[in-house]
């Protein structure tokens, strides 16, 4: 259970915000029902976002930060600190701390682990730490990276650019030069074609030239002048006539064409040697982002964590004796409280709860309490096409969920939730790592037993099968940290689910450790189902959020009206 969770430099809030969920300081008993008020926009719902940011990070070393934790409203200061108290098996208490940076300058995922510890207060007076760490970029790394992780990419994305023109440019001389010898083949056939020509026609001509040039005639015989001015007039007959002409211009095309060639030849060796050295470049470049990365990346899941310790305190097989071993085993179930047992659900998230097959007939019984008109839960076969159709959607966005579920599988444990598209609710089951995927319908009390698809159902019906799956009491701890609780639903339907949850929570038979902590602006709420300790405000200052404790303002106010404590 969630005993406290504190916040610092994270969006709207500045300073440091204390959730307490205890019933005291000195005690281990949480508070099992919580509810956090404001105004819109004064920053209620970045407390849950934090828990689930803080959440991601601990569970998924691949997650990414889309935009930057740290507050606006603060100085150069980009770390963010979580804190999280919470009790396993009843009696072990744990504070886990958590300070995340953000910002460009955090180049793997959008944030890098500054520091993270793990200590044990169960005893007050004898605060153990299980295990602390804290991530530096390493000093070597930096000084033979002088740049910075920006001009290194911006560096990187320019050689990427230059070698990508140099090799379109090739490419185009490529398609050139092979346009070039297609072309002198071309022209090789038609040179062949009009000297069979010119040469048949001319023959006579061709003939008598190469004997006034070659004949020996005595030269008492020879009248010089006659053979020089006959010589002349054939020579000039064979060279201005169209046929040679157009020999003459296609050599000199084929001339053209081989010079041309010769060029592109060498240009071409030209691109290949600064392609070389972009890729050289390129190599470098990789290599000091790799190091600049390697130096920053601290960002390993406490799934990881939980490895590495319990290999580091295991010896030859066996557990080192130096270590207490309640601790050794207590490293998993931290990390699973914090994978499964920690529930947050936005106002487009769905309640993810694990269940047998016999879910939807406990999910049946708890909405005919409700009496909405529904008296029976369950689900339908699809057709392949649109079972592949959903299949790809919902395997895509609950990829987590879905992994989550195979593993539990994969060891003999059914497993199934319910996922929301805007088609309906889907039923998704597993066993021996095999999923199946079902449509979820309503079947109507009304005369005719009609069946709906949930899409057809209203939004508040929706929203209340939903919320309905955290009053099943199933023997699990859960911590459900939920988003405008009453969102899509009428006043009295929500204040019917929380006394449901008391009720549960409550009554001596149950066999559930179950805690519910959500924001809301509705004040109707308040009337009989919250005492003051169970009740927060987040208020807004020049845009800085602030959390109070309504039991703190009734002291103050001395009001014993619950609204009157409020701002909103």
């Amino acid at each position: 259970m969630l005993l406290s969770f504190s916040l610092s430099n994270y969006r709207s809030f500045l300073n440091k915000q204390l959730l307490t969920l205890r019933e005291s300081t000195d005690t281990k008993t949480p508070i099992n029902l919580n509810v956090i008020y404001g105004w819109n926009a004064a920053g209620k719902s970045n407390i849950l976002k934090a828990m689930r940011d803080a959440k991601r990070i601990i569970t998924d070393s691949d997650y990414k930060v889309k935009a930057p934790f740290f507050s606006k409203f603060g100085n150069d200061d980009k770390i963010s600190t979580f804190e999280f108290e919470f009790l396993i098996d009843s009696f072990a208490v744990f504070r886990y701390v958590l300070k995340v940076k953000t910002g460009i300058e955090c180049v793997s995922q959008g944030y890098s682990i500054v520091s993270e510890a793990l200590y044990d207060i169960s005893n007050a007076k004898n605060i153990k730490t299980v295990y602390s760490e804290e991530y530096k970029s390493d000093p070597d790394t930096i000084k033979t990276n002088p740049e910075s992780y920006v001009e290194l990419q911006n560096n990187l994305t320019d050689i990427t650019k230059k070698k990508k023109d140099h090799i379109a440019s090739k490419k185009e001389l490529e398609s050139r030069s092979s346009a070039i010898s297609l072309e002198r083949l071309h022209i090789e056939d038609a040179l062949d074609d009009i000297k069979d020509e010119y040469l048949k026609k001319y023959e006579d001509l061709i003939e008598e030239r190469n004997r006034l040039a070659h004949d020996s005639i005595p030269d008492e015989t020879i009248d010089i002048q006659k053979r020089r001015t006959r010589f002349s007039q054939v020579e000039r007959e064979l060279r201005e006539n169209p046929i040679f002409i157009q020999i003459k211009e296609l050599e000199s095309n084929r001339d053209a064409l081989d010079a041309e060639s010769k060029m592109i030849q060498s240009e071409m060796k030209r691109l290949d040697s600064e392609i070389g050295y972009c890729d050289k470049l390129a190599i470098e470049l990789n290599d000091k982002i790799k190091r600049y990365i390697d130096s920053s990346r601290t960002n390993q899941s406490f799934k990881e964590i939980v490895h590495t310790k319990l290999y580091e305190y295991t010896r030859n097989g066996v557990w080192d004796p130096s270590i207490d071993d309640f601790y050794q085993k207590s490293f998993k179930q931290i990390y699973y409280w914090f994978a499964d047992t920690l529930t947050i659900i936005s106002t487009d998230d769905f309640i993810f709860l694990p269940k047998d097959s016999g879910y939807l007939v406990e999910l049946s019984n708890i909405i005919r309490n409700f009496d909405v008109g529904i008296s029976k839960i369950w689900y339908t076969q699809m057709d392949g096409e649109e079972r592949q159709k959903i299949e790809k959607i919902l395997i895509e966005r609950e990829k987590e969920r879905i992994d989550f579920c195979n593993l539990g599988s994969e060891k003999n444990i059914s497993m199934s939730f319910i996922a929301k598209d805007l088609s309906g609710l889907y039923y998704l089951s597993f066993w021996h790592g095999k999923m199946q995927i079902k449509k979820i319908i309503a079947f109507h009390s009304d005369s005719n037993s009609s069946k709906n698809d949930l899409n057809d159902e209203s939004d508040g019906t929706t929203r209340l099968i939903e919320l309905a799956t955290m009053l099943i009491d199933d023997g699990e701890e859960k911590v459900y940290i939920i988003d405008e609780l009453d969102r899509c639903m009428h006043p009295l339907l929500t204040a019917h689910i929380i006394e449901e949850f008391i009720e549960m929570t409550e009554s001596e038979n149950t066999v559930s450790r179950k805690q519910l902590i959500f924001t809301s602006h509705e004040h109707t709420l308040l009337k009989d189902l919250f005492q003051p300790e169970e009740v927060w405000e987040v208020v807004s200052d020049d845009g800085v959020s602030v959390l109070k404790h309504v039991s703190e303002e009734n002291k103050n106010k001395k009001s014993k009206n619950l609204r009157g404590s409020l701002s909103c």
